[in-house]
């Protein structure tokens, strides 16, 4: 009876030393269909000065060199649009300058572009200029067709 029992033991201990090394090398392999569904998208966080017209959050879909006038007049601003087109979000006017949007990434999904972005904000301790401010951020990149969405996760910073 002691040769059944450790029989049994060694086979339930190979069964499941076997399924443990399938579920930690089947963990993360990605279809080729997976791994092109979520790729890096090449773009250029573009830093210009706040749109002080723009005082509730927005967003911006900028195709033309006119439209883009009226956010950027300035010559380093130069975005060719025959490539190019860029998009934009604004937080809306905010209490002071402890607030600011910040790119983190932008990632092509298989049926839209995200823009992942944190809205900063000061934390309770934070000393600030009392002036009001008016966090955007610009992205540019190659032309498509997908829908773009922004998704901003709020940010406290302490200082």
């Amino acid at each position: 009876m002691k040769t059944n029992g450790k029989l049994w033991f060694w086979i339930v201990l190979c069964v499941v030393a076997v399924l443990a090394v399938i579920l930690i090398f089947r963990g993360d392999k990605k279809t080729d269909d997976e791994q092109h569904m979520n790729t890096k998208f090449e773009y250029e966080v573009i830093e210009i000065s706040q749109n002080e017209y723009l005082d509730e959050p927005s967003e911006v879909l900028i195709t033309t060199i006119e439209e883009w006038d009226q956010y950027c007049s300035d010559t380093e601003c130069f975005v060719d649009f025959t490539q190019k087109m860029i998009a934009g979000y604004n937080l809306g006017m905010r209490p002071n300058s402890g607030y600011a949007l910040q790119v983190e990434n932008v990632e092509e999904k298989s049926d839209e572009i995200v823009i992942y972005a944190n809205a900063i904000e000061p934390g309770k301790d934070c000393i600030t200029m009392q002036v009001i401010t008016y966090p955007t951020a610009y992205v540019s990149m190659s032309i498509t067709e997908k829908p773009i969405r922004w998704e901003i996760r709020s940010v406290v910073e302490d200082c």
